[in-house]
């Protein structure tokens, strides 16, 4: 497997198996992990470890912040089959090396009232893992235990490479998905998942995690969380930020479907 640095954005999805785990080389070289599942005898990021892979990609930073390997590591949702590739070493590593970690997690956000109106927070006891998930989610939850969760786009800093790459992050909080399955627990699980949609050129591709048809008719009609930014326009810096951190004048998926 060859990372290569050009303009180019290259999607590796690799072979665990039931499971999802992929790797994405952005037009800027940046590295952005979506979901780390391995099998008995192969283990992604092991392989990335020890064939130091991770340092063809371009570091990813923001100002007056330490730079990372690993812009941006994605989970779309806690089943055994998207993070058993979680192992304490693999955690050590992705802890140590990655710029975001976006995840759906029940860390209290602020205001605990507040947190409880939005419904962001999910209830660990609907996943539906087996026995041997254990460690794994432990693991997972670790991921999030001292850090911050903002739901972000890579800030586009570098407006030197402007080559029509649109990258957007989609989801329901708990409270939707809840409202939406009360009692199946496996759809529950699955309808947390982060969808991701990646446009460059006149190519797109459009990764959902498990989401169901239910749910993701909801992220279709633009009802849900989302951050899209748009790296082939120039803006200014507040813009910039705008756009990968809030979800105001966000395009949703129905618009892009169209446009693509």
């Amino acid at each position: 497997m060859k990372i290569n640095n050009n303009t180019n954005t290259d999607i590796f999805i690799l072979n665990v198996g039931r499971g999802l785990s992929i790797i994405i080389k952005t037009s800027q070289s940046y590295c952005i992990i979506y979901d780390f599942c391995s099998t008995s005898y192969f283990s992604p990021i092991k392989l990335f470890r020890e064939y130091e892979l991770f340092n063809s990609f371009s570091i990813y930073s923001e100002p007056h912040l330490p730079a990372k390997k690993i812009a941006q590591f994605i989970i779309s949702h806690p089943h055994l089959d998207h993070i058993s590739d979680l192992t304490n070493e693999n955690c050590d590593f992705i802890n140590n090396n990655s710029f975001y970690i976006t995840c759906q997690n029940d860390k209290a956000d602020g205001n605990s009232i507040e947190d409880n109106k939005v419904g962001h927070k999910i209830n660990f006891n609907r996943i539906n893992n087996p026995d041997e998930a254990a460690d794994e989610i432990l693991n997972y939850k670790n991921l999030y235990k001292f850090r911050k969760l903002p739901l972000s786009t890579l800030v586009h800093y570098d407006e030197s490479i402007t080559n029509n790459l649109k990258i957007g992050y989609y989801y329901l909080t708990h409270k939707q998905v809840d409202e939406l399955f009360p009692t199946d627990n496996q759809k529950y699980s699955n309808s947390l998942s982060i969808v991701l949609y990646i446009s460059h050129g006149n190519n797109s591709i459009l990764i959902p995690g498990d989401m169901t048809p239910e749910a993701f008719k909801i992220i279709i009609d633009g009802k849900c969380e989302k951050r899209f930014t748009d790296y082939s326009l120039k803006q200014g810096e507040t813009k910039k930020l705008e756009w990968a951190k809030s979800k105001s004048d966000q395009s949703n998926l129905k618009t892009l479907f169209k446009k693509d």
